[in-house]
């Protein structure tokens, strides 16, 4: 081994510590469309509504997108109705949704669908630059343990008919608890449904390395360029 091949390898050694993030996959952390459980929370123009989830430490990283799903059997004027989707922590004094950190938004432009529903999805780049009205994610694209989205639409009138599909709890990655908060002028309400009233939502996520798995990372390659440099 030349000294030009020994440079090349410590030149990966060195950017898998420095960029270790960029070998984790993108995984699915969330989706619930399969726990649909025949309900639906009908919406009303104006009202904010959400689910609070939380999320193992193991997958607590970088979303890369976020989709939620809507039935609309009936619309008036769909072009003109809009979405928006908020993300808040919940870190207020009674842990209901406090901190704002992402909003989508206003959306217009919603599709008429009958008898399937509509999944409108939002990536990296609609987080760093948000439609107008919206808040970037700050700091970007990092997921927090425990949050909640919220979805209100706007400009819907008596012919409009708009539906959150709902799922029963899920547990595990991602964790649901089947109640809803509802932004009531500021003031947060928990509800519950005569079923769970989870809304159909599909992430996906690439989990930070923590720093002790990027120093094994490197340490591993460090040591292999110490025994190449004895060998040659």
């Amino acid at each position: 081994m030349n000294n030009k091949d020994f440079n090349r390898l410590a030149c990966v050694g060195t950017l898998a510590l420095l960029g270790g993030t960029s070998v984790w996959a993108q995984n699915t952390i969330y989706y619930n469309a399969g726990n649909y459980n025949g309900g639906a929370l009908q919406m009303v123009n104006g009202l904010e509504v959400g689910n609070e989830i939380t999320v193992t430490p193991a997958n607590v990283g970088l979303m890369n997108s976020f989709g939620i799903e809507y039935y609309a059997p009936t619309l008036d004027n769909a072009g003109d109705i809009g979405i928006e989707v908020n993300f808040y922590t919940n870190n207020n004094p009674n842990a209901s949704p406090g901190t704002l950190f992402y909003s989508t938004g206003w959306y217009y432009g919603l599709v008429s669908a009958s008898p399937i529903g509509q999944t409108i999805t939002y990536n990296t780049t609609d987080f760093e630059n948000p439609t107008l009205g919206g808040q970037r994610w700050s700091p970007p694209n990092l997921i927090p343990g425990d949050w909640t989205f919220t979805v209100t639409f706007t400009n819907l009138d008596a012919g409009d008919t708009v539906e959150l599909p709902l799922a029963n709890n899920s547990s595990g990655t991602v964790t649901s608890y089947g109640d809803y908060w509802v932004n009531n002028n500021g003031s947060w309400e928990l509800l519950t449904n005569s079923v769970p009233a989870n809304f159909l939502v599909d992430i996906t996520a690439t989990p930070e390395p923590t720093s002790c798995a990027l120093a094994v990372m490197g340490g591993a390659l460090l040591l292999g360029i110490n025994k190449l440099r004895r060998k040659y």
